[in-house]
């Protein structure tokens, strides 16, 4: 009796091993899972946005844009959009096109309007287009929801047939909003969408 009383003892502290290795197996098996599941749901991209000065280092947000970015952006698209190297009657509406991903879908049609009201006024005429003044935070509002305000200043001069007919310092009051659009075509992910009131002539 006493060496079958052992055996079961025995026995028994098998199963009980048994039992807590199978525990600690479907408990791994869980945590493996668990990990796999929120590697699978994590987002494929992350965009970073770097402050222009990295000299003292710098916080970077993911997936937020910086206002030096949007002002870098609406200078950017803004030049290439006006920009005419020949003739402004068939550039401007070329450009238009050309840059199209840049602008929001219910821009664009303002824009060509635009373009057919000056054909006559920019026929034969070349522009020039540069930055005015530095950047500065103070030119770039945000407005909520990935939406901003970029007073664009700008040098715009104007030449016919080699004549300065037009040398002005602009202010632009160009609203900017995050948009969906293949990026691809706009690795920016942003677009113009009008302006917030109208021109002012600086100069």
């Amino acid at each position: 009796m006493n060496m079958k009383s052992k055996a079961i003892k025995e026995s028994d502290r098998k199963d009980k091993v048994i039992r807590g290795l199978t525990i600690f197996a479907v408990i791994l098996l869980g945590l493996v899972l668990h990990a796999h599941w929120l590697l699978a749901t994590l987002p494929k991209e992350f965009e970073c946005h770097f402050p222009p000065d990295l000299s003292r280092g710098g916080m970077v947000k993911v997936n937020e844009f910086q206002r030096h970015e949007v002002y870098a952006f609406a200078y950017n698209v803004y030049q290439q959009l006006n920009r005419c190297e020949q003739d402004c009657a068939v550039e401007f509406q070329d450009n238009i096109r050309k840059y199209g991903y840049f602008v929001t879908d219910s821009y664009r049609p303002q824009l060509m309007n635009l373009a057919k009201v000056k054909e006559s006024d920019n026929r034969r005429k070349v522009r020039g287009i540069s930055e005015y003044g530095a950047y500065s935070d103070s030119k770039v509002v945000p407005l909520g929801n990935n939406t901003w305000i970029v007073y664009l200043d700008v040098v715009e001069r104007e030449l016919i047939g080699g004549k300065v007919v037009r040398d002005a310092v602009m202010r632009y009051p160009l609203i900017v909003t995050k948009y969906n659009v293949n990026r691809e075509k706009n690795p920016w992910r942003l677009a113009i969408d009008g302006m917030k009131g109208q021109p002012k002539r600086l100069n």
